[in-house]
């Protein structure tokens, strides 16, 4: 199987070996400022030429690990690397006033740190870096990348809010596709492009809280004091970088880029000997989770309120899903037994189509009595489709030859697909069966959703019925 290449523009992204540079750059993200800590740190060796020597190699490898980090033009990298040295700028002096520290800057080392920073700006600028983070500005540009990202997560938002148990692990894209996508857009989605929405759509406000607080208690736990401050510093600002990185992009699923993070954690363990407030960090940790995830709760709900459909979540195949889809005022139910080989592998996005213009309530299952019912393919004879059968309309869609016929005794419609790819259109209109009556579907194989709205005219006419 061959790599995927990501290109921005006719540049190469570079991923070191990952499925998605969006990946490699939280590994440099985390790298840069360990790397830094390093560099500030070689200043403090007593003697001269070691000195120099610590401190041209740390600046080699912090540079390396920017350039590494620009070219893979992800831009979630390049800003969480930015909230990480920005926590060690501001948070990296102890008993320091701003005037201090800026004072610094006209020193040997605060010279050659910008001259650091002033290098990998002007890389930047060169590779084109700097051009594709100002196009995610919205007041800039109407850069694709992010409005099709801030779509997806007011859908996650919503999608939590529908479902709070969660869609279980892997299926939070396959159901925004199908039952919370805009029908005018088409981008394939295998998560919600954020490990922290992804968590929360697929594991439930449960999970997602215990998570957030547990985040939040050690970085309260793991304050920058006594003989290690530096150390613990620079192991919460690579922390800082995986965790914002994680906001933009589904990184947290490798279990590779957990190695580093997982490393500062264990130093953290080692060097933060003890805390006398542990009952500020628990107040804390309790009062941050509850105010973050009510107000993603609150986002929900609105989103929710303002969509003119109405999921149904329920049990099916063991996991929990949308089984149906609403207008908030119905006229009619429909039932509709869906066969991917009819419908295909994404009958929501056609359901959500049809509750939209007949108006009525449209679900894959149902303990009431439907007035529409409508079976597609091999659903059409299996137990559900007989058991549904005697509603106000019954509907088949390219129903399959059956292996033993039996006479029918309610009346139902057929609808047939024009192009007969294995002869069931010609079995059927050759079955003389008072109770059948056969349709075309103009223009379509056994695949009938390409002539969805013919479907959607005869289920019209069957709710209009008296």
């Amino acid at each position: 199987m061959n790599e995927v290449e990501y290109l921005y523009g006719e540049t190469l992204r570079w991923g070191f070996g990952f499925e998605n540079p969006n990946k490699a750059a939280v590994l440099f993200a985390c790298l840069l400022p360990l790397l830094w800590a390093g560099w500030s740190a070689s200043w403090g060796i007593a003697r001269g030429w070691v000195r120099g020597l610590v401190a041209f190699l740390s600046a080699v490898a912090f540079l390396g690990a920017g350039l590494c980090l620009l070219m893979t033009f992800s831009r979630g990298g390049v800003v969480a690397a930015a909230f990480a040295m920005g926590y060690l700028w501001i948070f990296g002096g102890e008993g320091r006033s701003w005037r201090g520290r800026m004072s610094g800057f006209r020193r040997p080392k605060g010279v050659l740190s910008l001259l650091l920073v002033a290098i990998l700006v002007a890389v930047a600028l060169w590779c084109g870096m700097a051009e594709r983070s100002a196009s995610g500005l919205p007041v800039l540009h109407q850069d694709a990348s992010v409005t099709h990202r801030i779509d997806l997560w007011k859908g996650a938002l919503q999608m939590a809010y529908d479902n709070p148990h969660g869609f279980g692990a892997g299926h939070s894209g396959e159901q925004y596709m199908e039952w919370y996508q805009p029908l005018d857009r088409s981008e394939g989605y295998r998560t919600m492009v954020s490990s922290y929405l992804t968590l929360l759509v697929e594991q439930g406000w449960i999970v997602f809280g215990l998570g957030v607080g547990t985040v939040i208690a050690l970085w309260r736990w793991s304050r920058p004091v006594g003989r290690y401050r530096g150390v613990i510093l620079a192991m919460k600002a690579s922390l800082l970088a995986f965790l914002v990185s994680g906001a933009f992009s589904t990184t947290m699923e490798n279990p590779w880029l957990w190695i580093l993070p997982a490393a500062c954690t264990l130093v953290l363990m080692l060097t933060v000997k003890k805390h006398p407030f542990w009952g500020n960090i628990l107040t804390s940790s309790v009062a941050g989770t509850l105010l973050l995830v009510g107000f993603l709760w609150v986002c929900g709900w609105y989103r929710a309120g303002r969509d003119p459909l109405l999921r149904t979540i329920g049990i099916r195949e063991g996991r929990r899903e949308v089984l149906g889809v609403s207008v908030r005022d119905p006229g009619a139910s429909v039932l509709v037994l869906s066969d991917p080989a009819v419908l295909g592998g994404q009958p929501g996005r056609l359901l959500r189509v049809m509750t939209q213009e007949t108006q009525s309530s449209v679900t894959m299952e149902t303990t009431a009595k439907p007035e529409i019912v409508m079976a597609t393919g091999v659903e059409c004879l299996s137990p559900r489709g007989v058991d549904a059968r005697g509603s106000k309309e019954t509907l088949w869609i390219a129903p399959p030859i059956p292996v033993t016929p039996s006479p029918i005794r309610e009346k139902i419609t057929i609808l047939l697909p024009e192009i007969d790819e294995d002869g069931r259109s010609a079995w059927w209109k050759s079955h003389t069966d008072p109770n059948l009556s056969c349709v075309t579907l103009e223009g379509v194989g056994t695949r009938a959703d390409a002539a969805w709205p013919q479907v959607i005219r005869k289920v019209k006419e069957g709710i209009q019925k008296d």
